[in-house]
């Protein structure tokens, strides 16, 4: 049976699937694990498959806003 799973040639498909997860931020809308995505939607997905996308300019890498410290001022 021939599948699209495990498939590098097929976008989302890896041969080194990891558990490693990664957030991603969308910059075209395409199908990630076998869901629509619109553009700037924030997704986790494995390492590997967040490199492939990333590569393909399809997605950024995302990375969370810290909050600033809230000292009071002398």
């Amino acid at each position: 049976m021939l599948t699209t799973k495990g498939n590098p040639l097929v976008k989302g498909g890896s041969l080194y699937q990891t558990e490693e997860k990664m957030k991603i931020k969308m910059l075209k809308a395409v199908m990630v694990g076998g869901q629509p995505r619109k553009v700037g939607d924030i997704v986790e997905v494995n390492e590997s498959d967040a490199i492939e996308l990333i590569n393909w300019r399809d997605a950024i890498a995302h990375v969370e806003e810290t909050k600033k410290s809230t000292r009071p001022k002398k």
